[in-house]
């Protein structure tokens, strides 16, 4: 995600819970919490310097919108 997370966006485009949300710049604190508490108990993952989130290892991949 490279833009404000809008929790009535993800409703709209037919997501009621996310499981995983992946962040393309530094969550800052206090960002995470705020998220657990919109969209109920789900994954962060973001880059090095990401507060509430978990950095994967260098070259994880893995596909959006379908099976991994």
């Amino acid at each position: 995600v490279s833009e404000p997370v809008d929790h009535h966006d993800f409703r709209r485009r037919g997501v009621d819970q996310p499981r995983l949300l992946v962040f393309s710049g530094p969550l800052p604190d206090g960002l995470g919490d705020a998220l657990e508490q919109r969209l109920g108990p789900h994954e962060r993952w973001g880059p090095p310097a990401s507060v509430g989130a978990r950095t994967p290892t260098g070259g994880t991949r893995f596909r959006v919108g379908g099976s991994t």
